[in-house]
């Protein structure tokens, strides 16, 4: 059964801002855009800084596959380090657990580049490791990420 809630081991700071476009799905990697309201993180590969999700908008009814209009407040989290989350996984990457994630760039993860321990950007973009296998074909999938 799939878990019915975003944050699922550990709690982190609570946070909301009005969504910059329609569509921002919870589990969706967060940014703040320049007027500050939430957008889908937009950098591939790139140093995250707080790692923030959307989470559900249990207040309003709202569950793991509700997605906010542009305008409405984002419920939205981060997660200290060790924390697990119910990410989106980027429709065509194969997931082991131990895979390391970081932004594809549309608020979902992907695989992180083999010489990511390399390069100083890279390694400080990882998100988080997989704690599941996953290999979502078709459609972005949603994978449990242990924070780093």
């Amino acid at each position: 059964m799939a878990p019915k809630t975003i944050m699922l081991k550990g709690k982190g700071i609570r946070n909301e801002r009005p969504a910059a476009a329609a569509g921002i799905l919870p589990g969706h990697l967060l940014e703040i855009d320049s007027a500050g309201d939430y957008a889908v993180h937009s950098t591939a590969t790139d140093n995250v800084g707080a790692k923030t999700f959307a989470i559900e908008n249990e207040l309003f009814g709202g569950d793991i596959s509700t997605a906010y209009a542009a305008g409405d407040q984002v419920l939205a989290e981060v997660p200290p380090p060790g924390s697990v989350v119910y990410a989106w996984l980027l429709d065509g990457e194969v997931a082991v657990i131990g895979s390391r994630l970081d932004s594809n760039g549309d608020g979902t993860l992907k695989l992180v580049d083999t010489d990511a321990a390399t390069d100083d950007t890279q390694r400080n973009a990882i998100v988080g490791i997989a704690t599941e296998a996953l290999s979502p074909s078709g459609a972005n999938g949603r994978i449990k990420v242990e924070i780093v």
